[in-house]
Order: structure tokens, then sequence, then C-alpha cells
């Protein structure tokens, strides 16, 4: 295992458990942002089925609202810088 003392245990099974955590939520993330580029960057889920099912998908695996609003902000600005000649 991880060596005597209990921490150790812990740190270790916390490690293993966070990284595969993190590894979910940055396909979720991915999975947000493709959503988006093929519902023509369309940000509002009534209108854009992708991203409604990514959205819904998100919630199954309990990914933070923060971590949702991350994706809408850079894709927000880089549609803005896009449309605006």
């Amino acid at each position: 295992m991880s060596g005597h003392s209990h921490w150790a245990t812990v740190r270790s099974k916390k490690e293993t458990h966070d990284k595969a955590k993190g590894t979910v939520f940055a396909k979720i993330s991915k999975e947000l942002t493709l959503a988006i580029q093929k519902g023509g960057g369309v940000t509002d889920p009534e209108l854009n089925a992708y991203l409604r099912g990514a959205l819904l998908h998100a919630k199954e695996v309990n990914l933070p609202k923060e971590n949702i609003q991350q994706v809408f902000i850079p894709l927000s600005c880089l549609l803005r810088i896009m449309i605006e000649p």
C-alpha cells in the first residue's frame, strides 16, 4: 500500500479518486464545448439539442455549476469577436 500511516493510505485513495473525477470533468467540459459548436454557437439549451443533452450528462456526473459556466465564458467572447467586423 502507501506506507504505515493512515493519512498516507487516505491520500493515495483520494489522489486516485480525484484523478478519475478530473478526467470525467474534463471530458464533459469538452463535450459541452463541442455541443455549442455543433449547435451553431447557440448557447441556449432550449434551442440547441446537442447542448441540452450535454448539460443533462453534466448533471448526471455532478459537474459543478462553476465548471459549466467556465465553458460558456470563453465561447461567448469568441462568438462576439467572430460576429463583430
